[in-house]
């Protein structure tokens, strides 16, 4: 009786689950992007600039570079430090590790 209460609870589960809108996973970008504070100031103006939010995406996942360009281009992405300060850098790849690691330090490279 009780597996088919979890049997049932996980097949509504699946049933009732909605996947989050376009809106939603690309305001999520913006906030990761900007800090907190930053974010809530502008919230009305973020919101205007990224109307509507299909413009922002690409196969059905959120364009960041668009993404970051039109902070930049409306002054909402302070893009450096007032001291050094330490980034951390996530990578993620779906084809050949070494070609990508190949791609990524030529890049570092020529950024000096």
């Amino acid at each position: 009786m009780v597996r088919a209460a979890l049997l049932l609870g996980l097949l509504l589960s699946f049933v009732f689950a909605q996947p989050s809108s376009h809106e939603e996973r690309l305001f999520q970008k913006v906030r990761s992007i900007l800090d907190a504070k930053s974010y809530a100031q502008n919230e009305a103006f973020i919101k205007i600039i990224f109307s509507p939010a299909g413009k922002f995406m690409l196969n059905d996942r959120v364009d960041s570079v668009k993404v970051v360009e039109t902070l930049k281009e409306n002054g909402l992405l302070e893009l450096f430090f007032n001291k050094p300060t330490k980034i951390v850098l996530e990578f993620r790849t779906n084809g050949a590790a070494l070609f990508f690691v190949k791609i990524v330090s030529d890049t570092l490279r020529n950024i000096g």
